[in-house]
């Protein structure tokens, strides 16, 4: 048995290795460094043909001009770490490069990048390196001096892992293209105010943590998420102006901030731990409840009264239907009457009311109803209207239609 053990394995190596022999080696063959004036290279070979990787510059000039070719071989890419320790302002790259410019981003002293206009892979405008359809920013130079940048419309994408906005040391006022979809991380930067655009849905853990000169924040209408350490240590944040349509803060996203007084919209169905410093006044809505579980946090909460009995309290996220305890209404002029809203818990009719606190009324026609906070609702003057009912936390609606005599 061993014997036919040993003499299957070494039919299965035979076999291996008649198949490496017989397959074509495809992958980089990398020659060792080398030196070309103040360059550093490695030629490497893909598929039979070579190329130059600049691997690092190490000369003492400011503005260069990277070459087209070393010894007739084009220079292709550039190394993540080049030129890193150099005192780098301005570089240009003629058409041969085509990969790897985002290794840009490291050069802590470079103010401008400039691309030969027949680069078929990037474009520079106004000293910032895209990609030739524009739909990408790939390098803003860490020493640009303009203090504003307005970024072009037709950026959709910026890679979150070439850390292209953090550590700015100029720009003091940030507009994000309007079609652009995801925040990358601007943290340590100089920015004084941002603008974040209404594509935007979520701002990420870490995005602005250490931007120490940030001031004003205008957030987009669909942002609904603001991420674990999102703003924190943004010391010269003194008043923010949370979006309508948020629904979810994260742990510490605005600690170590000048922030006194917060107001949280009334769409908000979480707030995590540490949030805010502690001396910050909120000012929050009432279905908020505070939640400890190891630290504080908020979370809401609905409320449900059955006449006679406790009122039981669920998350509102198990909230699946709102109705009207009756859909039409009529009432005298001067007469009152309270609105009472009927309840799915997990798709399950419960026994008596929702607590209004976490309702919010309107009426179409003011001059004929009024309706407060409350839900009690008020004849003004003959007529009708139609109010409405909205659950804040999801935006679930009903309408009662209202008759005034």
């Amino acid at each position: 048995m061993v014997r036919k053990r040993m003499v299957s394995t070494v039919m299965s190596l035979m076999m291996a290795a008649a198949v490496l022999t017989t397959v074509p080696v495809t992958h980089n063959v990398k020659a060792a460094e080398a030196t070309h004036g103040d360059y550093t290279y490695q030629v490497e070979t893909q598929a039979g043909k070579q190329y130059i990787t600049l691997t690092d510059y190490k000369g003492k000039e400011e503005k260069i001009t990277l070459p087209e070719a070393i010894n007739g071989i084009e220079v292709t890419s550039v190394r993540s770490g080049f030129g890193k320790n150099s005192n780098l302002k301005s570089i240009t790259f003629s058409k041969n490069i085509r990969k790897n410019l985002t290794a840009l981003s490291d050069i802590s002293t470079l103010e401008e990048i400039q691309a030969s206009k027949d680069n078929p892979a990037y474009q520079t405008e106004d000293g910032i390196l895209y990609t030739k359809d524009k739909k990408e920013l790939l390098v803003y130079p860490k020493s640009k001096k303009t203090e504003t940048y307005i970024m072009p419309s037709e950026v959709e994408k910026i890679d979150d892992y070439n850390y292209v906005l953090t550590r700015l040391k100029y720009l003091k006022n940030l507009i994000f293209s309007k079609n652009l979809k995801t925040i990358p991380e601007c943290s340590v930067s100089s920015m004084e105010s941002v603008v974040i655009p209404d594509q935007v849905n979520r701002i990420e853990e870490s995005t602005f943590l250490g931007c120490e000169n940030l001031k004003k924040v205008t957030f987009g209408k669909n942002v609904t998420f603001i991420g674990d350490g999102a703003f924190a240590q943004c010391k010269a944040l003194k008043t923010i102006k949370l979006p309508k349509n948020l629904k979810e803060i994260d742990n510490s996203a605005f600690v170590a901030t000048s922030l006194k007084e917060v107001a949280i919209p009334d769409s908000v169905v979480k707030i995590g731990r540490s949030v805010f410093d502690k001396n910050v006044k909120l000012k929050k809505p009432a279905y908020l409840k505070k939640i400890k579980d190891g630290s504080v946090y908020y979370e809401a909460r609905a409320t449900v009264k059955v006449p006679g009995k406790k009122a039981v309290t669920y998350k509102a996220s198990r909230i699946t239907k709102i109705k009207a305890k009756t859909s039409k209404v009529t009432i005298k002029k001067g007469q009152t009457t309270k609105l009472q809203t009927r309840v799915y818990i997990s798709k399950k009719l419960k026994k008596g009311y929702l607590d209004p606190e976490i309702l919010k009324f309107t009426t179409s026609n003011k001059k004929v109803v009024k309706v407060s906070s409350k839900g009690t609702i008020k004849g003004l003057k003959k007529g009708k209207a139609t109010v409405t009912v909205k659950l804040r936390t999801t935006g679930k609606t009903y309408k009662v239609n209202v008759k005034v005599k």
